[in-house]
């Protein structure tokens, strides 16, 4: 059954903020340290691989940049923290 959107949003604040409540001292650091290397790993992936393609057809440059950067592979590696 579908939920409303006042239901959806009770429940999505209920769940990070119960998960915010478990993760404290080291592991907070280390995830906020981890995210943000995963953040820099995209930029640096979209970089590399949209540097060459701008000169020649800058909408495929950006296009294979995109697709790149919000790759989901560098958070979900991060869970067991």
């Amino acid at each position: 059954m579908l939920k409303t959107s006042k239901e959806l949003l009770e429940y999505i604040i209920h769940a990070t903020h119960k998960k915010r409540e478990e993760m404290k001292g080291p592991k907070l650091y280390i995830s906020a340290i981890l995210a943000g290397m995963a953040i820099a790993f995209g930029a640096v992936g979209n970089i590399l691989v949209s540097a060459d393609l701008i000169e020649t057809n800058a909408g495929v440059a950006k296009f294979i940049g995109a697709s790149v950067f919000p790759s989901r592979s560098y958070t979900n590696s991060f869970t067991w923290i």
